[in-house]
């Protein structure tokens, strides 16, 4: 016998047996949703991530000046912190910025890679003072480019 509102109240086994499985219909469905929206977040979270997940670092952040100056990048999976390898560059520009003075851009050539995961390229950089490198790739699993933008020194 139950009790509801002060009143007893006789509930039959069959009556049991429907609360029973509504009970269990309700908690299936809890269960399920929450499943459902943990998928959603997590695949959310992957599809977001994308080209953020990327970094260019230098390899050298201060150069020696020269005609024939090598400047070399590595391009780093954040979370995992492993090197990228098979990144395609898909543009790139070397500037150097004077104090009140325009901008001064300089010609590349790539290099063949030195290790996995490094791109390297020479250019004429015989003024000494901060170089900025502008930088993009295209990350084969990614639908965007990954941008980057370097400082570096170019020393007498």
């Amino acid at each position: 016998m139950l009790y509801c509102c002060g009143a007893a109240v006789v509930v039959s086994p069959e009556c049991r047996t429907i609360g029973q499985f509504l009970l269990e219909t309700m908690t299936r469905r809890f269960v399920l949703t929450g499943a459902a929206i943990a998928i959603l977040v997590t695949l959310t979270n992957v599809i977001l991530a994308g080209a953020n997940d990327y970094v260019f670092e230098p390899v050298k952040t201060e150069i020696k000046s020269s005609n024939v100056a090598t400047i070399a990048v590595r391009l780093l999976h954040k979370p995992s912190g492993r090197a990228v390898t098979d990144a395609v560059i898909v543009q790139m520009r070397i500037v150097m910025a004077h104090d009140g003075g325009a901008e001064m851009d300089t010609a590349f050539v790539p290099l063949v890679s030195p290790k996995p995961g490094v791109y390297a390229f020479m250019a004429p950089l015989t003024m000494a003072g901060s170089w900025f490198l502008s930088i993009a790739a295209k990350v084969p699993s990614e639908p965007e480019p990954v941008v980057g933008k370097i400082i570096f020194r170019v020393t007498p």
